[in-house]
């Protein structure tokens, strides 16, 4: 098996079940088949992420691209919220939130 072919250990469908077994240990979990590690503690999400050392964009991440696999991330995961630091993360979430309060998700809940 080659690095480009390890697959996201993490249900996609619904991952709180491995979100869960993954925080038993502690705050950091490592994912052996991508060699990176993985923090599942909010607070100490909440310290990394704003750090000027971190980034959520795969692209400035070259070995952990390597390692699951350009395709991996398709074009929408690369400019989504979740994958964009700021600015562009900011802008992108400003943009949407009127779309998340509690009274626009009721309204679409039977969807």
């Amino acid at each position: 098996m080659t690095q480009a072919s390890v697959a996201w250990p993490l249900s996609l469908d619904d991952p709180y079940a491995d979100y869960r077994r993954l925080r038993e240990p502690g705050p950091i979990a490592r994912l052996d088949g991508l060699g990176v590690p993985l923090v599942v503690s909010h607070d100490l999400a909440a310290e990394i992420l704003p750090s000027a050392d971190w980034s959520s964009d795969p692209n400035n991440s070259p070995v952990l691209v390597e390692r699951i696999g350009a395709a991996a991330f398709g074009s929408f995961e690369l400019g989504s919220v979740l994958m964009s630091d700021p600015p562009r993360h900011t802008w992108l979430r400003k943009a949407i939130s009127g779309y998340f309060t509690p009274r626009s998700v009721e309204q679409i809940r039977h969807r």
